[in-house]
């Protein structure tokens, strides 16, 4: 009877044990009777749990942080990109109450500003070998791109900071790069 209770101790700190540091498949597996900690402790890593494997394995050559800034000020530079061709080809032939054409500049602008957020990401990723994600990156963009309307309304409207349209298409640029730089490491680790 007592050897019973030590053995199911000895199960049940080789299980808390294997939550605790990632390795809870080699604990499912240990029987009755026999004890758990060799069971545990022979497929379990050098590292402590699973968080800065799952790192080191999805950044490529670079740390996360890297990774991040590497990919964040691609997903800026392609969102300013893609507004500067809006503005590039606007011929200012919209007026103040022609609601139509300044929409559909808005709209084009941001469609133009997504989809080089999403290319600036990944290719910024790529040259600097940080793995980056493509589905991640398109989808942080769309969402960037909720997110930098958001913020655009919050400098321009309830803040009042910022009046004019270049400054706040840069607060909406480095927002939507954020946010797709986050998809796109979200969706790598992941993976």
């Amino acid at each position: 009877m007592k050897t019973d209770r030590v053995a199911a101790v000895a199960r049940f700190t080789a299980v808390a044990a294997a939550l605790l540091t990632g390795a809870a498949p080699a604990a499912a597996q240990t029987a009755r009777g026999e004890s758990g900690r060799a069971a545990v402790l022979a497929p379990r890593r050098a590292t402590a749990g699973i968080a800065p494997l799952l790192f080191a394995d999805h950044s490529g050559s670079r740390t996360p942080a890297q990774a991040f800034a590497i990919e964040a000020a691609g997903g800026v530079a392609g969102s300013l990109v893609g507004f500067g061709l809006v503005y590039l080809v606007d011929d200012d032939d919209c007026s103040v109450e022609d609601l139509a054409c300044n929409l559909e500049n808005a709209f084009l602008g941001i469609a133009l500003a997504t989809v080089g957020a999403a290319a600036g990401t990944y290719l910024a990723g790529r040259a600097a070998d940080t793995r980056p994600s493509l589905p991640g990156a398109a989808l942080g963009a769309v969402a960037g791109a909720a997110a930098g309307i958001g913020t655009w309304h919050f400098f321009t409207e309830e803040l009042d900071v910022v009046n004019n349209t270049e400054a706040a298409v840069v607060v909406y640029a480095l927002t939507q790069g954020i946010v797709t730089a986050l998809g796109s490491r979200l969706a790598r680790a992941l993976q």
